[in-house]
C-alpha cells in the first residue's frame, strides 16, 4: 500500500502482509504485417516485453496486484500503437489479455461499415452559440435509444469522420447496451462559430473492426492536456495505486482514497466524495505550469463543508473551492501571496450539477460557471510551487481537513494552456444534459 505524509492526520499503518506477485500474457496479431515484430510496455514501470516474432506471444511474470496500462508497439510504420488500460491483477493469478490485432486507424475503408449517420453541429444562437472557431476540440458525443440502436453494435466498431473527410480519434467512456446508453469522446479538427453546417459522421456495423478507443488521441498532451480524469472508477478497497485513470498520455493515475462508493456522473459515472475521501496523483510538469492554467470539474452538492468544499488543488498553489455560502473560488500562487477571485450572483449549493472552470491567462485570472462568465481580475505573476508536491482532488492543496469535499465531481481537467470564452461556452454547451448543440439527422 501507498501512504504519505499528509494523506491523514494520523497513520497507522498496523499488520501489512506481503501479497504473492502475478503474471500478465497476451497475444499480438497483424494483418497487415503477419507476425508482428515489437514489444509491449507497462506505463509507470520500467518492464518492456519483447513479442515473440513467430507466435506473437508475449508475458510478464511477477507484477504486484493491482491495475495496469499495457502499449503495443510493432516495427512497421503502417501498424499503430495499440493502448489497453484499466488491466486488473489480483495476487497469485494470470491475466489473459487475449489476442490485441494490430492495425492502422488511417488505413481503414469506411466503405466497409454497414451504417452510417451525420450528427450536426449547431453554435448558432438556437443552439451552443458560440461565436469563433474552435480547433482541435473535444466533443462529447451521447447515444440513447432515440438516436442509436445498440443491438447493431458492441462499441468496437464505432468511427467519426468530420465534414472535410478526416478520420477522427474518439474515446468512449461508456458503452451500456443494456440500458442503451454510450457516452463518447470525439477530438474534431474545425468546429466553425455562428454556424450548422459543419458535421460529424457516426459510423458502425462492421463485426471485425479493431477497436480504436483511445484517451491520449483526444486529451493530448500536444493540445496542452494535462490531466484528464473521468472519474468512472470504483473500487470497495480504499489503497489502490493509481486506480482513477488519466486519460491523457502522461497518466497521472490517482491513488483511491475514496470510501463513498456512489458513482454519480453528469457524463457516464462520476464520484460522489464525503468528508476524508480524495484522490491523489504525484504530478509532473504537464500538472505544474507557471504562466497559464485552466482547470475545470463538473460539481453537485448542497452541504457547505467547515470552510469549504476543496474540488482540486496542486499542492495549494492553485486549485477551485465552494465556499460555504455556495460561491465558487479559484486561486494562485503568485509570488507570496495568493491571488484570488470568487464567482458573483451565483450559487452551486443548490443539487444541481454545475460546470465550474478556472482560467489564468498570464494577464487575469477568471472563473466560469455553466458557461457564463463570472469573475475577473488582472495579474501578471507566474505561478509559485513552494508548498505541497501533490495534486489532489476533492482535499485541500496541503491536506487541510477543513476543506474536504462533500458532493460529486465529474471529469476534473487540467491543461497547462488557457483557453477562450467560447471554448469554455462549447464544453458547458457539448457535455450539459440535453445539449442543442448536436442534431442527429
Amino acid at each position: 500500500k501507498n501512504f504519505s505524509a499528509g494523506d491523514r492526520d494520523t497513520i497507522v499503518l498496523g499488520t501489512q502482509a506481503l501479497k504473492p506477485t502475478g503474471s500478465v500474457t497476451g497475444n499480438l496479431s497483424s494483418d497487415i504485417t503477419g507476425s508482428p515484430n515489437g514489444y509491449v510496455q507497462i506505463y509507470g514501470l520500467d518492464r518492456i516485453a519483447k513479442v515473440d516474432s513467430i507466435t506473437g506471444n508475449f508475458g510478464f511474470n511477477d507484477l504486484p496486484e493491482g491495475s495496469y496500462t499495457f502499449r503495443a508497439v510493432v516495427a512497421s510504420p503502417l501498424v499503430d500503437p495499440r493502448t489497453v488500460s484499466g488491466v486488473s491483477l489480483i495476487s497469485q493469478d494470470t491475466t489473459h489479455l487475449g489476442k490485441l490485432k494490430m492495425a492502422s486507424f488511417g488505413g481503414e475503408n469506411y466503405a466497409s461499415w454497414s451504417s452510417s449517420r451525420r450528427i450536426y453541429l449547431n453554435t448558432t444562437s438556437s443552439g451552443a452559440s458560440v461565436k469563433s472557431t474552435i480547433y482541435n476540440f473535444p466533443l462529447l458525443v451521447r447515444l440513447n435509444a432515440s438516436n442509436f440502436d445498440f443491438t447493431q453494435s458492441n462499441g468496437q466498431d464505432i468511427r467519426f469522420k468530420s465534414s472535410s473527410g478526416s478520420k477522427l480519434h474518439y474515446q468512449i467512456e461508456r458503452w451500456d447496451s443494456v440500458a442503451n446508453q454510450a457516452a463518447i469522446w470525439v477530438k474534431v479538427d474545425t468546429i466553425h462559430g455562428n454556424s450548422r453546417a459543419d458535421f460529424v459522421t457516426l459510423y458502425w456495423g462492421n463485426a471485425n473492426a479493431t477497436d480504436w478507443s483511445d484517451g491520449g488521441k483526444v486529451f493530448d498532451s500536444a493540445d496542452g492536456y494535462g490531466g484528464v480524469w473521468h472519474l468512472g472508477e470504483e473500487n470497495a478497497d480504499t489503497s489502490i495505486h493509481g486506480l482513477y485513470k488519466d486519460a491523457t498520455p502522461a497518466a497521472h493515475n490517482g491513488d483511491d482514497r475514496i470510501l463513498s462508493t456512489d458513482t454519480e456522473g453528469i457524463i457516464g459515472k462520476g464520484h460522489r466524495f464525503i468528508p476524508g475521501d480524495y484522490i491523489k496523483t504525484q504530478p509532473s510538469y504537464t500538472l505544474r505550469p507557471t504562466k497559464q492554467i485552466s482547470l475545470s470539474a463538473w460539481f453537485r452538492g448542497t452541504q457547505r463543508g467547515l470552510k469549504g468544499n476543496a474540488i482540486a488543488s496542486l499542492g495549494d498553489s492553485y486549485g477551485i473551492r465552494v465556499d460555504t455560502t455556495g460561491t465558487v473560488r479559484v486561486f494562485i500562487l503568485a509570488d507570496t501571496d495568493w491571488a484570488r477571485i470568487s464567482s458573483t450572483n451565483v450559487n452551486v449549493l443548490d443539487s444541481a450539477w454545475h460546470q465550474i472552470v478556472g482560467i489564468y491567462t498570464g494577464d487575469a485570472l477568471k472563473i466560469y460557471v455553466d458557461g457564463i462568465i463570472k469573475g475577473s481580475l488582472a495579474i501578471n505573476l507566474p505561478i509559485k510551487y513552494t508548498l505541497g508536491p501533490d495534486f489532489f482532488i476533492g482535499r485541500h492543496g496541503n491536506s487541510k481537513r477543513e476543506f474536504d469535499l462533500s458532493g460529486s465531481l465529474d471529469e476534473v481537467t487540467v491543461l497547462n494552456q488557457s483557453r477562450s470564452a467560447d471554448w469554455v461556452k462549447l464544453c458547458f454547451e457539448s457535455q450539459r444534459a440535453n445539449p442543442t448543440l448536436l442534431e442527429f439527422r
